[in-house]
Formats: C-alpha cells, sequence, structure tokens
C-alpha cells in the first residue's frame, strides 16, 4: 500500500486459513505539530480578567487534544487576568508527539489611580483656585474630565470657590 496521507489506519490481515488480526496504525508524514494562535485578547483594565487566547494545532497527526495550565482542555480559554498561560498539543498518533507554546496575556501593571492637590482661594469672590492631579497606573493616555468647569487637563486653574470632580479615563478607557 502507498500514497496514504498522514491518519489513523484500521487494519484487518488475514491468513490463507481464515484466522484474522485487527490493529490499528497512525502514519504522520505531515511534519512536526505546530501551535497555532487564532486570537490574543489582553487585559484592557487592570484585574478586569478579559483576556482570552485561542489557538489550533497543524501538523501531526488530527485531531489535536489541548491541556492549558489552566487546566482547561478546550483550544481557547477566557477570563483571563495578565500572565504567561501554556498549552500542550498532542496529535493522534499515538506516539507521542506534542508541541508546547506560551502566550503571555497583558495587561496594566497597577490600577489607575489618581492623587489630587488643591490651592484654594483666599477671599470669597477669589478666582485664584487650583487642582492639579497626578495620575497612576492604567494604560497611560489620560483623558480628563471635571465637573465645574470646561477645562480638560491634568491641572486645572482660574478657579472660584465650588465643588470640582475628575473623571479619569485611560488610554483603553478604563476609569
Amino acid at each position: 500500500i502507498s500514497g496514504l496521507g498522514s491518519g489513523v489506519y484500521d487494519v484487518v490481515a488475514s491468513d490463507t486459513l481464515g484466522c484474522t488480526a485487527n490493529f490499528s496504525i497512525a502514519l504522520n508524514n505531515s511534519g512536526p505539530i505546530i501551535a497555532n494562535i487564532v486570537s490574543l485578547q489582553h487585559e484592557k483594565c487592570f484585574g478586569d480578567q478579559q483576556g482570552s487566547i485561542s489557538v489550533s494545532g497543524s501538523g501531526g497527526v488530527s485531531p489535536y487534544s489541548y491541556k492549558w495550565n489552566t487546566g482547561s482542555t478546550d483550544s481557547s480559554i477566557s477570563s483571563l487576568k495578565a500572565g504567561r498561560y501554556t498549552i500542550e498539543i498532542n496529535d493522534a498518533s499515538g506516539s507521542g508527539c506534542k508541541t508546547y507554546q506560551s502566550v503571555l496575556v497583558l495587561g496594566p501593571k497597577e490600577p489607575l489611580t489618581v492623587r489630587l492637590e488643591s490651592l484654594t482661594n483666599s477671599c470669597y469672590n477669589d478666582s485664584i483656585g487650583v487642582v492639579e492631579s497626578f495620575p497612576r497606573g492604567g494604560f497611560g493616555g489620560y483623558q480628563y474630565s471635571w465637573t465645574g468647569t470646561t477645562q480638560t487637563s491634568r491641572k486645572i486653574d482660574s478657579l472660584k470657590n465650588g465643588l470640582y470632580r475628575l473623571q479619569l479615563t485611560d488610554g483603553n478607557g478604563c476609569m
């Protein structure tokens, strides 16, 4: 027999006396198993566990079995926090052919926080008040939305006495 592709073949052998033997044989002539990253979603906001990874196997003998270091046996995992994840992909050859792939899910290293410092007016009708914000964490690219003023920068000034609130958003849209 020649020209067979990779796969598992069932063989039935018989002799002239009518005795038969059944066995399966796996042929693997399609090269090594390769782990292909189909999709990778990083964590958007610190600790939101919105990361996901999807992989597929190729080469070797299909179908493939999957085992993540999380214990999952699916080709995709989700609800991931930032960190390194490893998958083992085995083929169906029965000869122990496998490959490993490590995937890094990125995310902000710190939660988004802000410290505020203010300089208040000395007199009732003064307009020399200042509020300065010092953001930290998140994904950078900060946007500032203040109530009580139309200013949109890290530092607001020429303020009358009153209440000013800041809504701080990072470059990923996290607040």
